[in-house]
């Protein structure tokens, strides 16, 4: 990880995330769809789950293996504000470790396509909290984060409403043989 000033002159982190090359050409498909970098879009989409309260509440609902860690979100006015309060972990509830999760169950193969993101300091302190929280190192679980929204359907709508100009680079998710690929097809609007 190396520093350095960048995102409108505020100090910042470059951080390389490891994909499969699958995962690399969905992303592709996305920034050529949207007309961002890698870097940018795993930005926007890594910064927008950190701000997402449920986010944060279901991922350590499922994930938090550890009882000294429990991540309170508090909506201020220039986003979340995290606080670590002591968590006792219900008895009845077994907890899965977050390198289970199929989409990273999926990354043990050969992983060679890197893809550096910058984050501002503010990010990465979330991002080096919540990771501890769950046990898992912030690279690992970054690459998660990102994961989850690049093969959210609903995040996908939203960036083809919000970043895509060009119909005949609409990406439609196509499920074959239990993994999504994004495929791109023209977007016939129904306005004419």
């Amino acid at each position: 990880m190396s520093s350095g000033y960048n995102l409108g002159k505020r100090r910042c982190s470059k951080l390389s995330l490891m994909f499969t090359r699958k995962d690399v050409e969905n992303i592709n498909r996305i920034t050529i769809s949207t007309d961002l970098s890698h870097s940018e879009l795993l930005f926007f989409l890594i910064r927008n789950a950190l701000e997402d309260q449920s986010f944060v509440y279901t991922l350590q609902r499922r994930f938090n293996t550890r009882d000294q860690y429990w991540v309170n979100t508090v909506k201020k006015k220039g986003g979340l504000e995290y606080t670590i309060e002591p968590y006792v972990v219900p008895e009845n509830v077994a907890y899965k470790h977050i390198k289970e999760h199929e989409l990273l169950s999926r990354q043990k193969g050969p992983r060679t396509e890197k893809v550096d993101v910058f984050f501002d300091n503010e990010m990465e302190r979330k991002a080096n909290l919540l990771a501890k929280a769950l046990g898992t190192k912030k690279a690992t679980f970054l690459c998660f984060v990102a994961l989850s929204q690049v093969y959210s359907t609903e995040v996908l709508n939203y960036l083809m409403e919000k970043f895509n100009k060009n119909p005949k680079l609409s990406l439609l998710p196509v499920t074959i043989n239990g993994h999504t690929e994004y495929q791109f097809y023209e977007h016939q609007n129904a306005a004419f």
